[in-house]
C-alpha cells in the first residue's frame, strides 16, 4: 500500500510538472524577452501554463481543457460511476468540489475520517480546503488545483500504513479526481 501511495505522489508531482510545462513560455512567442512582465518568484507556476497578466489564469486552450474536464468529473462523482470507490465518497466528494448540496457536512465528514484514520488535523484540515470548490462551476482556478494536489501530496507523505489503509477510500476518491484534472492538460 505504501507504495501504491508513493507512486500516487510521484505520479500528482509528474502531473503537476506536466501542468506548467506543457504549454510553451511567453518568452517563446511573439519575440518577447523573458525579461518583460510580471516578475517571476519561487511560489510562482511557470512555462506559460500561468499567463502573466491574466489573473494568473490558464491560457485559453489549458483553461477549456481543464474546464471541460471538470465538468466531466462533476458528472462521474455525481453519478458514483469512479470504479472502486464508494458511492457516498464520491458524492461526498463531489459535494465539497462543487460547494453543492451540504459541502459543509461532507467536508467535516471527510476531514473526521481522515483524522479518525491518523492523519494530522492541521494537514487534514487544510487538505479538505483545498479541495472546496476547487470544481465549482466546472471552472478551475489555476492556484487551486496546485494548492489541492501539494495539500494532497503533504497528507499522504506524512501519513502512516494504517492511515493510508483506513482512509483509503477518501484518498482514492481524490486521487482520481486530480489524476483526471491534470491529465486532461497534457
Amino acid at each position: 500500500m505504501m507504495n501504491v501511495q508513493r507512486q500516487l505522489c510521484i505520479s500528482l508531482a509528474l502531473g503537476s510538472f506536466l501542468l506548467v510545462s506543457s504549454l510553451p513560455a511567453l518568452a517563446q512567442k511573439n519575440n518577447q524577452s523573458d525579461v518583460t512582465g510580471f516578475i517571476i518568484t519561487t511560489g510562482d507556476i511557470v512555462s506559460g501554463a500561468f499567463v502573466p497578466g491574466r489573473n494568473g489564469g490558464f491560457n485559453p486552450a489549458a483553461q477549456v481543457a481543464i474546464d471541460r474536464a471538470a465538468a466531466a468529473l462533476n458528472g462521474l462523482l455525481a453519478k458514483g460511476a469512479i470504479a472502486g470507490i464508494p458511492p457516498e465518497t464520491q458524492q461526498a466528494l463531489a459535494s465539497i468540489l462543487t460547494e453543492t448540496g451540504n459541502p459543509t457536512s461532507a467536508a467535516i465528514q471527510f476531514q473526521n475520517t481522515l483524522v479518525a484514520a491518523g492523519a494530522d488535523t492541521k494537514l487534514a484540515a487544510g487538505f479538505v480546503k483545498s479541495l472546496q470548490g476547487l470544481t465549482a462551476g466546472s471552472v478551475i482556478s489555476p492556484g487551486k488545483l496546485v494548492g489541492a494536489i501539494e495539500a494532497y501530496n503533504a497528507l499522504v507523505n506524512s501519513g502512516n500504513g494504517n492511515f493510508l489503509q483506513v482512509a483509503a477510500p477518501q484518498l482514492q476518491a481524490v486521487k482520481a479526481a486530480l489524476l483526471q484534472l491534470v491529465g486532461h492538460l497534457v
